[in-house]
């Protein structure tokens, strides 16, 4: 890692064409710099590069890539590194017996996933709500409120392109005029697609082709409850379901391949923001990503800093115990 200096451009030119007072002090700025310099390329090249340059990272980067949010998934894996090495460290203890050490680590490992699942859940739970603060932290400024605008106006004419290219595609694979490339083999590869693409479903145009066929369910958030009931169709195979089934899924796949999804603010702002936003573009980019990313550095901050440390470490270490005594006690009545 190279140090490089911060300068302000704001100040006196002067300031660097006249000699320095004190020259004494330079060497051991240099110094203090060079020691910094020294240590932070340790690190990385000692420690973070056997962390963070491995085939399990580069996989879940691959995973994560397109994510909105991909601060929580950092926040979870630091968790996940720091919590592995208490544990490590708890396990190669010698100063505590092989119980102690190994009930311990299990206590920590419980912690974590008890942390991680409860961290995503919340943040989950979180998000709309939190995306309509967002929105109003958005419009606090015109060139917010101009983006904002520019961003629904721009989703609604995506919209209606979408919904074009789908009705477009799906007449044509009807008509045989447009013959797909998903070829389906069997009823379980596509009962498959068909969840998959149920479960995917964001403006509900697949559920309305299920419709169509009598495949439906009242509560439009019961994505099971209409998995389970395609799932009946094609093990039934009664008339031409199953076929119209395999046809609307082959027609899904070649659809999603064309539209385009819905945009949120920090991807409106990046491809379309010098459009509606002429002054501060920048400074509105990196509020917006910010108060994006805040969301989820709270809650997994509260969850894995204060909530579980306080409700769950305590209960789990004194079950701990419980459980030590317990074995202690067993083992004395053998002896």
């Amino acid at each position: 890692m190279n140090v490089s200096p911060i300068v302000n451009t704001n100040l006196n030119k002067n300031a660097y064409t006249t000699p320095r007072q004190n020259n004494a002090q330079q060497p051991a700025f240099t110094g203090v710099s060079q020691m910094y310099d020294s240590f932070g390329h340790g690190v990385g090249k000692h420690f973070c590069r056997h962390i963070f340059d491995n085939a399990l990272v580069d996989k879940m980067a691959y995973i994560i890539r397109n994510s909105d949010n991909a601060v929580k998934h950092f926040l979870a894996v630091g968790s996940v590194i720091t919590s592995g090495m208490y544990m490590k460290q708890t396990l190669t203890n010698k100063n505590m017996d092989k119980d102690r050490r190994q009930t311990l680590a299990v206590n920590q490992l419980f912690t974590l996933i008890l942390s991680t699942v409860g961290a995503y859940t919340l943040d989950g739970k979180l998000k709309s709500w939190w995306g309509k603060q967002h929105e109003k932290f958005i419009k606090l400024s015109d060139n917010g409120k101009a983006a904002w605008e520019g961003m629904e106006a721009k989703n609604k004419e995506i919209k209606a392109s979408n919904e074009a290219i789908n009705e477009d595609i799906t007449s044509k694979v009807k008509s045989g005029e447009l013959k797909p490339d998903l070829q389906i083999n069997d009823d379980k590869e596509l009962a498959k697609l068909a969840k998959k693409f149920i479960k995917n479903d964001k403006d509900g145009t697949f559920a309305k082709k299920l419709a169509e066929l009598n495949i439906s369910v009242d509560d439009k958030k019961d994505v099971k409850g209409l998995i389970n009931k395609v799932n009946e169709a094609i093990s039934n195979n009664s008339g031409n379901v199953k076929a119209k089934i395999k046809q609307m899924v082959q027609a899904e796949d070649y659809v999603r391949k064309l539209v385009e999804p819905k945009l949120n603010i920090d991807q409106y702002l990046e491809k379309y923001g010098k459009n509606h936003v002429f002054a501060d573009l920048d400074k509105l980019k990196i509020r917006s990503k910010g108060f994006g990313a805040l969301r989820s550095i709270l809650v997994f901050g509260f969850v894995y800093r204060f909530f579980v440390p306080l409700v769950v470490v305590k209960p789990t270490n004194w079950l701990c115990d419980m459980y030590l005594e317990y074995k202690k006690a067993k083992q004395a009545e053998k002896v």
